[in-house]
């Protein structure tokens, strides 16, 4: 199957600020799981290195994004791409995208996302949304939307709340939904996943820190948050924090609405009050949030979900909220309140009592399952036995997105795929692999490792007599390079058991290393900027010291030249100063061996990181 994702973006410079592309960002992957093609046609790119990626025009405001659809842009790309379903991130383009689809004779599918809606309603009045009503722009928008909904064959929604408004909707309006609408939960990015039981302490007399990550638009409520955080912060028991995550906006935006620039001076002018920028870097933003205690839900009545809530959320931070929409729904009813005073009480109550926090931490995570991608993209295969024959064990560490590539692991395998995490000592983590399965050749993946859908599993021969391990190549997302970097391994017991000693732990194996010519899928290794640095730095430092698999050379050379010149995919320039790092380190500890098993100390390279990048790239 393949699917065309129109992702319709209108503020491109701010990208963790936009819910649609972050949702995108996690569904793609989803979709290529469960062995769909996935093309993303976007301002900017979307989706992992699997996917395809079309440029389009920004549509600069979020009017245009609605009413300036290009159909000979439309007709183009879906003649070139030929999907079998298109995704309509923008549900009021549908009309438009349903003209395409016929002037280009394509019979796809066409799959609206509501992903905001244009309004809500209070008892059984229908109210529009404020945000979507400038110059009296709200009916037009409205009536747009209930086109959108006619011209579309699905029309999906991200929970009941949602589902109960739309349909309300679609009939006061004559639009006949029938069996079209589809509830599809929006995944939780599995990198904002945090054990519940790890809450910050309450240190000194400062007070515990309540987290506002929302948009700072008047519609959100905002206001009601500004006269709310002054009464919060008056006892001295709370302190605020307060995400400003869109920064410098451009000029379209702020002429159209200045009031996130209002509402963030009002905020940073209050006492213990701190206003924060996660600068668009994922990393920084999980690192603010897991520096409070608890959550706080805006005051907009029309949310239908918040990307941002759930965030909170799967970081095991109980989440306070007025009871609105969704909202109300979704938290838990303890939490939820109704005045000013009760929302003091509930917050001082999170920032004191420890037992109350941790119940309330456990619910807040749980919540949050049914938001988890594989919930969003059901496992094609079950059972136990894996379909190639062989065992296999996924080896992680302290990978941020270990967990969902491990299911994604098992989902390609068809079975069960053993976990070894956290083991310290690299040698004696692959030997204890080899203590996880029943028979003698297994599969072992790093807990980055993403294993192409179409990687033909069943294929895979036994080593040969004499071969102790073969290596499938991988596309490295920072410089291009397909080459046995993080790859899939096809590896003896025995020959763990056997294991010499080499920096490069597995090039110590007795016997000869097979490298196959066939790719088996992505390294994302550049999940956060130490990650990345990390991963320049190790490669680079031994390929110039020199491969202990016997490369040539010249094929180093060229492997560390890209290394040091990354510039593709996120964090891809700590990869480039890491490899640059790793290769002076190289040539100071070339000759000494124990400095040079430093490579493999995971505190040593974290206190090196740390000690160059800590104040760009680690938050306070």
């Amino acid at each position: 199957m393949r699917v065309l994702y129109l992702l319709n973006i209108s503020n491109p410079d701010r990208l963790s600020a936009d819910s649609g592309w972050i949702f995108a960002d996690l569904l793609a992957p989803a979709l290529i799981d469960a062995g769909a093609e996935v093309t993303v046609a976007a301002p900017a790119a979307a989706g992992d290195g699997r996917c395809g990626y079309r440029q389009t025009k920004v549509p600069g405001t979020k009017y245009r994004a609605r009413f300036s659809t290009d159909i000979d842009e439309l007709v183009a790309l879906i003649r070139a791409e030929r999907p079998d379903v298109v995704v309509a991130n923008q549900i009021e383009e549908a009309p438009a995208i349903r003209t395409a689809l016929l002037e280009a004779a394509s019979d796809a599918l066409l799959a609206g996302y509501c992903h905001y809606l244009p309004f809500s309603f209070a008892e059984d009045r229908l109210l529009l949304d404020s945000s979507l009503d400038d110059a009296g722009l709200g009916r037009p928008v409205l009536l747009a939307f209930a086109a959108g909904l006619a011209a579309c064959d699905r029309v999906m929604v991200h929970i009941p709340t949602a589902a109960s408004w739309v349909s309300a909707a679609a009939a006061r309006m004559t639009v006949d939904l029938d069996d079209r609408l589809r509830i599809v939960p929006a995944p939780r990015d599995e990198r904002l996943v945090r054990d519940p039981a790890v809450a910050p302490p309450v240190t000194g007399s400062e007070g515990a820190i309540g987290i506002y990550n929302h948009r700072l638009y008047a519609h959100y409520g905002t206001g009601q948050f500004v006269d709310l955080a002054g009464d919060l912060v008056a006892s001295g028991t709370v302190r605020l924090r307060v995400m400003d995550l869109f920064g410098q906006r451009r000029a379209e935006r702020t002429s159209l609405d200045g009031s996130p620039e209002r509402m963030r001076d009002q905020l940073a002018a209050l006492p213990h009050v701190q206003v924060v920028s996660d600068r668009g870097d994922r990393v920084r933003y999980r690192n603010l949030l897991a520096g409070a205690r608890f959550g706080i839900a805006p005051f907009r009545p029309g949310c239908p979900w918040s990307m941002s809530v759930i965030d909170c959320q799967g970081m095991g931070l109980p989440v306070i909220s007025p009871r609105l929409g969704w909202l109300a729904e979704h938290i838990d009813p303890e939490l939820c309140f109704g005045t000013s005073a009760e929302a003091v009480a509930l917050a001082e109550r999170l920032a004191t009592d420890d037992e109350f926090h941790a119940v309330h931490a456990k619910r807040a995570h749980a919540s949050t399952t049914e938001f988890a991608p594989d919930r969003i993209a059901p496992p094609p295969l079950s059972g136990g036995r894996l379909v190639t024959g062989f065992d296999a064990v996924l080896l992680s560490y302290d990978e941020p997105m270990a967990n969902s590539l491990h299911s994604r692991l098992q989902r390609t395998l068809g079975g069960t795929v053993k976990r070894l995490h956290g083991v310290q000592g690299m040698r004696r983590a692959y030997r204890l692999c080899a203590e996880l399965v029943d028979r003698e050749q297994f599969l072992l993946a790093d807990g980055d490792f993403a294993i192409d859908t179409d990687f033909d599993v069943a294929a895979v021969e036994p080593l040969d007599e004499g071969v102790s391990m073969r290596v499938w190549r991988v596309v490295n997302p920072v410089n291009g390079l397909t080459y046995g970097y993080g790859g899939l391994k096809l590896i003896r017991c025995s020959a763990l058991r056997e294991m010499g000693e080499a920096v490069d732990v597995l090039a110590a194996l007795p016997g000869r290393i097979e490298f196959a010519r066939d790719k088996a899928g992505i390294t994302r290794f550049n999940q956060s900027p130490f990650h990345s640095w990390k991963a320049g730095f190790r490669e680079c430092a031994m390929l110039s010291r020199g491969s202990e698999y016997g490369m040539a050379d010249d094929e180093a050379r060229q492997r560390i030249q890209a290394w040091t010149t990354s510039r593709n995919g996120e964090f891809a320039a700590y990869a480039a100063a890491g490899a640059r790092e790793g290769v002076a380190f190289a040539g100071e500890a070339a000759r000494d061996s124990q400095r040079f098993d430093h490579l493999n100390d995971p505190a040593w390279l974290w206190k090196r990181f740390t000690s160059a990048h800590g104040d760009q790239a680690v938050a306070g």
